[in-house]
């Protein structure tokens, strides 16, 4: 449609372009490169051994077994505690700050005579509607561990991995089949007294969100409204071990998820139809100007299936890409204004979550350099030229894998990581070239200073006020202090300040949310990890963003430990040998 020599996508899109210049305080305004921690000052054998803890805690706890008697695993699961509740006289409770090693070490559930084995401190619990998706990351980040094993002929780790990656395949293995059309439902627990039991108030009858379904002879509680959104980080799990690892039997399992999973998208015109027949079309890319779904997931989908099934795929997949443009169009909206940043200033991290996991099939793994750059200047470049400055090593780490180029013979092997290719990335740098002199290095320092952090945050869960941002407050929460000799930005409040009128632009496209209104939400400069409120911190929270600011934590009585995402940051890094082993 023309209206008065412009196109409709032509007038909304400079609207929104034109919206956008006032966030580009988000884009390049934020100055972290001075409080970087320094390599030397980073012990990467304690980072190393850290990460292995939490992976041995992860299978311990988060891989529940025996719930029906059959030794079945479930998807890994967030685990709860009560804050409240914990026997003060435990040798770590007394302590300034928690690390998850720590504080689980108390509490095996498998270990029937432990004094500390008590259900009403710790549960298996949290978002159950979104842990697959969120686990999806950590187990491509156990692909990611077993190649650097193989890599370095560690029999020892190589077994170590293979377990753990079994155990895991065989939890979504039954998660992709309980709903009985190979789609994915968001959870499912069996209904006996085990399960009850170990997840009080996760609901065993069936209500307008739960469908009971019989399956390996029990009965089912599946968390309906099944999502494309969810199925993305399942297919990216799956799709990273088909290719990392070598195991013949992991190989065809997970080939055969992917398979299937795309027929059915493939089949039903990229819709989702849950057991009780409620249908979901997934949602059009705004301005992609005709009724498709976005093209990001056929897209990453298509790439996934090609490689397993080459034979049935590969020419389906190069029709989407080439023939019904879907490669052009990946992203429309998103360089228009309407998608990210415009859409997602305030809250999580929400649109770009499945850009970080369906980009790294669909780019890291493209062999065709036209597709792969198309990808990369659409999609992955204005992805990042927006996060760059974010403290986001899940996002920092995909976009430099994605910048490699794999050995196709032995994917075990380094990629090969050209730096230049990066230094030169003007999409991303090119506005910010008086703050960053090497792009490259500057990304990898922030990895580094990203899992340094994390290794070392505090717990339990920490909400901010003015004066513990500025470091002013002598009498602030333990929990709450920054974490010794380790650098900060200097972090405030903005709003209403001289200089800051941009703000109240913001007001329309943020969701309603007016950052100018106490409490003032947004801070002016990046937040450290250890900072902030979410556990998932690598992906989730915005790092300019804050909630509860006048909320503190010592009336907070729980906290909780997810399966943390930062083991596929460190895993990748080791994987592109960025992160030293010692």
């Amino acid at each position: 449609m023309v209206v008065g020599g412009f196109t409709v996508y032509g007038l909304v899109s400079l609207y929104f372009q034109t919206s956008n210049q006032n966030l580009n305080h988000f884009v390049d305004g934020f100055d972290v490169y001075s409080s970087l921690t320094r390599n030397e000052d980073i012990n990467f054998d304690f980072m190393r051994r850290r990460v292995e803890d939490s992976e041995e805690i992860i299978g311990l706890y988060h891989i529940p077994r025996n719930l029906t008697g059959n030794n079945w695993p479930l998807v890994p699961l967030r685990v709860n505690f009560d804050y409240t509740k914990i026997d003060k006289s435990l040798p770590f409770f007394n302590k300034s700050f928690f690390n998850n090693t720590q504080l689980l070490s108390a509490f095996d559930p498998t270990d029937v005579n432990s004094p500390y084995n008590n259900l009403s401190i710790m549960t298996y619990g949290g978002d159950t509607a979104h842990v697959a998706l969120y686990t999806g990351v950590y187990v491509a980040g156990e692909a990611f561990r077993y190649a650097v094993a193989k890599r370095e002929s560690n029999k020892v780790e190589i077994e170590a991995s293979l377990k753990r990656l079994r155990d895991l395949v065989d939890a979504y293995e039954i998660l992709s089949e309980v709903a009985g059309n190979h789609t994915w439902p968001r959870y499912a627990v069996p209904i006996t007294d085990t399960a009850k039991a170990l997840f009080p108030g996760y609901g065993f009858e069936a209500t307008p969100d739960r469908d009971i379904v019989e399956y390996r002879g029990y009965n089912w509680s599946l968390i309906n409204h099944k999502s494309r959104d969810v199925t993305c980080g399942q297919l990216f799990a799956m799709s990273m071990i088909h290719n990392l690892v070598d195991d013949p039997d992991l190989k065809r399992r997970t080939g055969r998820i992917i398979d299937r999973t795309v027929h059915y998208f493939y089949e039903s015109n990229w819709r989702i139809f849950d057991v009780d027949g409620t249908q979901h079309t997934t949602a059009s890319e705004l301005m992609n100007a005709r009724p498709s779904p976005s093209s990001l997931f056929p897209l990453s989908f298509l790439k996934m299936a090609a490689i397993v099934n080459p034979v049935r795929w590969q020419s389906i997949y190069l029709h989407y890409a080439y023939d019904r443009g879907f490669a052009k169009a990946l992203g429309k909206s998103d360089r228009a204004g309407v998608g990210f940043p415009a859409s997602n200033v305030f809250g999580a991290y929400y649109s770009m979550n499945f850009i970080y996991n369906d980009v790294l099939t669909l780019i890291w793994l493209e062999e065709d350099p036209v597709l792969k750059q198309i990808y990369l200047n659409n999609l992955l470049d204005e992805a990042q030229n927006f996060c760059k400055f974010h403290r986001n090593a899940m996002f920092d780490i995909t976009y430099l894998l994605c910048h490699s180029t794999p050995d196709f013979d032995d994917l075990t092997n380094i990629p090969t990581l050209d730096k230049n290719d990066i230094n030169n990335d003007d999409q991303v740098w090119s506005r910010v070239r008086d703050k960053i002199d090497d792009p490259y290095e500057f990304v990898v320092a922030d990895i580094k200073d990203c899992i340094w952090r994390s290794i070392n945050r505090k717990y339990p869960y920490r909400n901010y006020y003015v004066d513990v941002l500025n470091f002013g407050d002598e009498d602030a929460n333990p929990h709450q202090t920054p974490i010794p000799n380790v650098p900060y930005p200097n972090i405030g409040y903005w709003g209403g300040e001289e200089g800051t009128d941009w703000l109240d632009a913001l007001e329309d496209i943020i969701e309603g949310k007016s950052p100018t209104e106490k409490p003032r939400n947004l801070l002016n400069n990046s937040m450290p990890v250890d900072l902030r409120k979410s556990e998932d911190m690598m992906w989730q929270r915005k790092s300019y963003g804050i909630e509860n600011v006048n909320y503190i934590s010592t009336r907070h009585v729980g906290w909780s430990q997810i399966v943390p995402d930062i083991l596929y940051v460190y895993w990748v890094g080791r994987y592109l040998d960025i992160i030293p082993k010692y």
